[in-house]
């Protein structure tokens, strides 16, 4: 059908004159590979689609493996005629192919990418240009020696070139939320040794220090292309040169997301003299399995007899006649079986919710599925779970009450209708109303309530009120900080009113800057109660004592040290100062801090 997804794959070996001989999978010229070719035929239409083809310059005996995902489009999923070739070798090699496979693969939307952990092979994953960049298998990988992992190298031309892989773009449904997970290493090419990128940079730095970022590429979509880059989100990440590096990011399908015609994952945009490894890449469903576009039959695919929709108004003649009334509020909760029902329409709040219950009777994992109040009729609740379960689906309104037909459930699970009762003071209903029709309900408010107006009565008199501006409000009260200077929407002197303020010493923008030089000093003479810390001879603060966290290296006061990467903007946060030996030393970032006998 079309949209459903072929994977091709194969081994291909090239000889000359009887010795086996090889090919570049890197390059369009004459010494180029094979690649792995789909052609259809459809009442007078052809296609001829490049469906794989060699990413790794790594053959074994000298067979490459050639491999690759294609999604079929209408005039492919209805072809009267299918072949698959190899063509793109120079003409005086011999081709030799074996294991040639075609397969459909499965719609699981529980875990997007393929060959996630490359055990043995790069299959199905590529560069992302032909000739401006290479991939093969890197041991060790995360998992240890007998590991592998894919390596990104000879990216030189461009920061773009990288790693990527085409994912299903039937599992983008709106609402569908998934969880990025990877482990990454930098490595220097030349050395093969580690190279370290600077955690809290999350843009293209001019320094190109960088850490990897993961990146969703939506193509063909409604308005423009989606590109979204995710950085890692672990709390207090710090990168380490020497192993693999956890990576944890999460997002959500959007309309545009859902609507691309094709969506890749993208590994690239890191420093282009380095290269990227990449081991356990994965985009995991964070909760249950999308839904498809279409409702599925219910309760098989056979066997079933439709009804008409009923009328838009209510009708006296619902497909179901027996009616499920909600229990009392005093006597808990009333389980319902899976199936047709029809419930009643109640008067107080009635709530049809999923739960699994034990052996002892106790309720958990309850999560809400639709509700009844004030006699209208039934309704879905709000939420993702109430949403997948009743997709494609909507309540039937009767007379006598709200039809629907609720799916089987797993694991165990029952659903049940309970039914509760309250009641609102006149505070409360006024605190609810003002809640909804104001920025917020404040306890004046509540205090000025004249006793006896209506709704009607304080919308009136609020529409006669002169007209005041929020943003004019907002403006006058709200100002954040900026990292970097901007003439516009901040204070233009420290101590004017609305002005905003730090506790740390250094931000950073007091870092190693591609286009200027900072230096840090330690001032302190005989007789000086404080050490005065100078950012590029500016007092920054004063503090009591202050060393290396490495307590080989010794800090010398009055000394000039040149400022390395971004200071953490925290207190206690790290920042870098270049020693003399070539290595870089860790200091903690201060509070600003001045005393009554300290200099100002």
């Amino acid at each position: 059908n079309a949209g459903e997804r072929l994977a091709f794959q194969a081994k291909i070996k090239f000889e000359s004159s009887g010795a086996t001989a090889v090919c570049n999978p890197y390059t369009w010229g004459s010494d180029r590979c094979s690649d792995f070719f789909m052609y259809t035929y459809t009442q007078g239409i052809r296609h001829y689609r490049r469906v794989a083809w060699i990413a790794s310059d790594d053959p074994v005996d000298g067979w490459y493996e050639i491999a690759g995902v294609y999604t079929l489009n209408e005039d492919q999923a209805n072809a009267e005629f299918a072949k698959v070739y190899f063509d793109g070798a120079v003409a005086n090699l011999d081709v030799i192919v074996d294991d040639v496979e075609v397969k459909k693969i499965p719609q699981t939307c529980q875990e997007l990418t393929l060959n996630p952990s490359f055990e043995e092979s790069t299959a199905f994953w590529s560069f992302i240009d032909r000739g401006y960049s290479k991939v093969s298998l890197y041991s060790p990988g995360a998992g240890g020696e007998s590991d592998f992992a894919l390596r990104s190298y000879d990216r030189g031309s461009s920061e773009w070139r990288g790693i990527r892989q085409q994912l299903d773009n039937r599992c983008f449904v709106v609402g569908a939320e998934y969880k990025i997970s990877a482990k990454f290493r930098l490595l220097n090419p030349s050395t093969g040794e580690g190279e370290t990128c600077d955690t809290n940079v999350q843009y293209n730095s001019g320094e190109r220090t960088q850490c990897p970022s993961v990146v969703v590429y939506g193509w063909q979509c409604e308005g423009d292309d989606v590109y979204w880059r995710f950085w890692n989100q672990i709390p207090g990440f710090d990168w380490d040169k020497d192993s693999f590096n956890d990576f944890e990011n999460s997002f959500m399908v959007t309309d545009q997301l859902a609507s691309c015609k094709s969506v890749h994952v993208y590994v690239h945009q890191v420093n282009r003299n380095w290269d990227i490894v990449m081991d356990d890449m994965k985009i995991s469903a964070a909760g249950t399995d999308a839904p498809t576009y279409a409702p599925t039959l219910f309760p098989t695919e056979t066997g079933v007899i439709t009804t008409p929709k009923p009328t838009v108004p209510p009708t006296s003649m619902p497909t179901v006649a027996t009616v499920t009334d909600c229990p009392g509020d005093t006597t808990g909760p009333m389980e319902v079986a899976a199936g047709p029902i029809m419930l009643a329409k109640s008067n107080s709040l009635c709530i049809l919710t999923k739960a699994v219950v034990d052996a002892n009777g106790a309720m958990s994992s309850i999560a809400p599925v639709a509700r009844s109040y004030d006699g209208q009729a039934w309704e879905k609740s709000a939420g993702e779970f109430a949403t997948m379960l009743l997709y494609g689906q909507e309540f039937g309104d009767y007379t006598s009450g709200s039809q629907i037909t609720l799916p089987e459930l797993d694991g165990g699970s029952k659903y049940f209708l309970t039914s509760y009762s309250y009641s609102l003071s006149e505070e409360n209903t006024v605190a609810r109303m003002l809640e909804t029709a104001t920025f917020g309900t404040t306890l004046s408010d509540l205090e000025n309530w004249v006793q006896g107006t209506t709704f009607v009565d304080w919308v009136d008199d609020q529409i006669k009120k002169p007209i005041t501006s929020h943003r004019e409000f907002f403006r006058q009260r709200v100002n954040p900080r900026f990292a970097h200077s901007l003439p516009i929407g901040r204070s233009d002197h420290a101590c004017k009113g609305q002005s905003r303020w730090r506790k740390f010493t250094f931000a950073k923008t007091d870092g190693e800057l591609w286009w200027k030089e900072q230096w840090f000093e330690a001032k302190f003479n005989d007789g000086d109660k404080y050490i005065t810390i100078k950012l590029n001879g500016h007092v920054r603060t004063v503090v009591e004592s202050i060393a290396f966290k490495n307590p080989e290296y010794i800090l010398e006061f009055n000394k000039k040290y040149k400022m390395r990467r971004r200071p953490r903007e925290y207190v206690d946060g790290d920042f870098d100062l270049y020693m003399d030996d070539g290595s870089y030393q860790s200091l903690v970032n201060p509070p600003v801090t001045f005393y009554t006998d300290s200099i100002q």
